[in-house]
C-alpha cells in the first residue's frame, strides 16, 4: 500500500513540476524562436564542391532527329554527340523500342527500324545502352546529357528522358 502512495505522489510531483516549467518558468515565450539564427554560433555555412566535374563546353551537337518524319519510313536519321548509344522509341505507344544504334564519329546516326512509322505517332530519341559501358563512361555521359537536349526534348513519366521528339506526318 505504501508503494502505491509513493508512486502516485511521485507522479503528481512530476506533473506539478512539468506544468510550472511549461507555464512560464523556463519555456520559450510564444513570440521567441527556439531555432538558431544566422548570427548564432550554432549555424556554420558550409560550401561543398561537387565530386562530378562537368566541362564548360561539351563536344558535339545536341540530339536532333532529321525532320520531317513521314509515315511508312523504316529508317530514322539525325545527329548528336559522337559515340553515344541511342534508342529510337514510339512515344505514342509508351516508349516501345523501334531500333537502336550509335552516333558515329561524324556526329550522325542512321537507324533501321523494326517496323514502319505510323502517321500521328510521336517518335523520340533516348540515350541507350546498346553496349556495356564502364563506370567512368557512365559518369561522364550522364553529366553531359542534359546539355545535349534537342528542341523536342521531354522527360515523360513511365517512358523516360527523350532528347528529341518528332511527330510523324502523312
Amino acid at each position: 500500500m505504501r508503494t502505491k502512495k509513493s508512486f502516485l505522489g511521485g507522479v503528481i510531483a512530476i506533473l506539478t513540476v512539468s506544468v510550472s516549467v511549461v507555464g512560464g518558468c523556463g519555456g520559450p515565450r510564444p513570440t521567441e524562436s527556439v531555432l538558431p539564427t544566422p548570427s548564432s554560433p550554432l549555424v556554420t555555412p558550409v560550401q561543398f564542391e561537387s565530386p562530378l566535374q562537368v566541362p564548360d563546353e561539351v563536344p558535339g551537337p545536341a540530339f536532333a532527329i532529321d525532320r520531317p518524319l513521314e509515315a511508312g519510313a523504316t529508317r530514322v536519321t539525325g545527329q548528336g554527340p559522337v559515340g553515344i548509344p541511342i534508342v529510337v522509341v514510339d512515344v505514342t505507344l509508351t516508349g516501345r523500342e523501334l531500333g537502336q544504334g550509335f552516333i558515329d564519329d561524324s556526329g550522325h546516326f542512321d537507324i533501321e527500324l523494326s517496323e514502319p512509322l505510323e502517321s500521328g505517332h510521336r517518335i523520340g530519341l533516348m540515350a541507350g545502352t546498346a553496349h556495356p559501358m564502364s563506370a567512368e563512361e557512365i559518369e561522364t555521359y550522364m553529366a553531359q546529357l542534359d546539355r545535349w537536349k534537342g528542341e523536342g526534348a521531354r522527360n515523360l513519366p513511365y517512358i523516360g528522358m527523350l532528347f528529341d521528339t518528332v511527330l510523324v506526318e502523312d
